[in-house]
């Protein structure tokens, strides 16, 4: 019994961490996506830029 609970437990906090370190990463992946978007606009305007000039 005692080594059940124990496993359990170890299993709660590995998905604990796991559940963690998966929030951190698709916080990463949305930063990332916000960046990429915030660049294509900026070569989106400067492409706009240079063919108002020709």
């Amino acid at each position: 019994m005692k080594r059940w609970l124990t496993d359990v437990l170890s299993a709660r906090r590995e998905n604990f961490k796991l559940r963690r370190e998966m929030g951190r990463k698709s916080r990463q992946v949305e930063e990332q996506h916000r960046e990429i978007r915030r660049l294509q606009s900026i070569i989106i305007k400067s492409g706009m830029s240079c063919d108002r000039k020709k």
